[in-house]
């Protein structure tokens, strides 16, 4: 239901530029970060339908992932998501797996900002973990046209 809200932001945003640049925007590329908990599918149907509203009908929204990334602040080992997923899956969900119909869900599907309370560093085993990357949802980027 987050994506709604992050899509009226986003549309609000790129309205306001449309309208202070007396221009139309006719590609936008939004990137979504692995951690963040986004559906990217119903924020690209979010931004086009808020868009349409908001005279942005006809705009190509182009949705990306960024990568999750983690350092290790005893020492300095950096890693991204891909390489701790294994590890993730089996810890979370035998640990604290929440219970849904399919069975159990991890809680980080709910909760993705308790990913550091799972992890350890794959180079020395320390839990002080921070991330650095892939939690975020920003406008990369837009191209307008005057007219």
């Amino acid at each position: 239901m987050h994506e709604w809200s992050i899509a009226a932001g986003i549309v609000g945003s790129l309205a306001s530029l449309q309208k202070e640049r007396n221009a139309k925007v006719r590609k936008v590329e939004v990137g979504v970060g692995q951690l963040s908990g986004i559906d990217v599918d119903t924020l690209r149907y979010a931004l086009c339908s808020l868009g349409d509203t908001e005279g942005l009908k006809g705009v190509d929204y182009s949705v990306t992932i960024n990568e999750g990334r983690f350092k290790c602040l005893k020492c300095g080992h950096e890693w991204n998501f891909n390489e701790s997923r294994e590890y993730l899956k089996e810890i979370s969900k035998e640990t604290c797996g929440v219970e849904e119909p399919d069975g159990l869900e991890s809680p980080l599907h709910f909760f993705p900002q308790l990913i550091t309370v799972f992890l350890k560093c794959p180079k020395c085993g320390s839990s002080d973990i921070d991330v650095i990357g892939g939690m975020d949802t920003v406008i990369e980027g837009a191209i307008l046209e005057g007219r």
